[in-house]
């Protein structure tokens, strides 16, 4: 909250999170087994590569769907198996401490994104604001924020005493090597320092994380960290600020 002679700012991260291509199909199962893929056929293989993966089949004498009260197959050509996706999430983000209007400040808050999914060539974590600027009130907003070279995160947040910024950083084990540092920039390294690599929200898409193989049952959790700063002479109107954020995971 923003205090100047009883006037109050909320500031208060609304957090709406979506996902994308969920599916989870299966031919036949019981509290005892599952059986993702059925094929009636003579001989066949599976083949990998560090580039592909290929299943062939010979000699498959029918083709189409079976279905029963029981089971589900699906006959013939062997076919890519379905997959299971999902993303839990927070609900919502405040950010504080309070701030003041005639003086700015920083507030700062954090959620996570959690996603599981079973599929062999993992998964893409994205992250988006709704409006453009992100983060404002009924009579004014803050900046989205700028970084010193565009298209590279910060390492370190800075922003200037006439002007405002809201931003986010992203952390966790599969963050996409933008937001990965060597220790002074980012962009390059593999280090994930905690509160480092701040990047503008946008309504265009940023991926965040990514995954090249299947965590389930457990799941990767990403912390995504928020920050506003209105400068000293900033002079932002008193009021509610909020921003609406869109998480899509997608699987690959």
């Amino acid at each position: 909250m923003i205090y100047n002679r009883g006037i109050k700012i909320v500031f208060v991260l609304i957090i709406t999170w979506f996902f994308a291509h969920t599916a989870s199909a299966y031919v036949a199962g019981s509290s005892n087994y599952r059986i993702d893929i059925d094929a009636i056929s003579v001989g066949g293989l599976r083949a990998t590569s560090t580039s592909y993966i290929e299943q062939s089949t010979l000699a498959t004498g029918i083709s189409g769907t079976s279905t029963g009260s029981s089971y589900s197959g699906t006959l013939g050509y062997l076919q890519a198996g379905d997959f299971y996706i999902s993303l839990s999430n927070s609900s919502s983000v405040s950010l504080s401490p309070n701030m003041k209007v005639s003086t700015g400040g920083q507030s700062t808050g954090s959620g996570s994104a959690t996603v599981t999914t079973d599929n062999t060539s993992g998964y893409a974590l994205y992250i988006n604001a709704s409006t453009d600027p992100a983060f404002k009130s009924s009579q004014s907003s803050f900046l989205d924020y700028v970084t010193t070279t565009p298209g590279t995160p910060d390492f370190s947040w800075s922003v200037g005493s006439g002007s405002s910024g809201f931003g986010f950083s992203p952390e966790g084990a599969d963050i996409v090597s933008l937001f990965k540092d060597n220790g002074t920039s980012c962009g390059v390294g593999g280090s994930d320092t905690s509160g480092k690599c701040w990047y503008p929200l946008s309504t265009s898409i940023k991926k965040i994380s990514q995954s090249a193989s299947a965590n389930a049952p457990g799941g990767v959790a990403t912390t995504i960290k928020f920050m506003a700063e209105a400068g000293s002479s900033a002079q932002k109107t008193a009021g509610n600020y909020t921003s609406t954020v869109v998480i899509t995971a997608v699987a690959l």
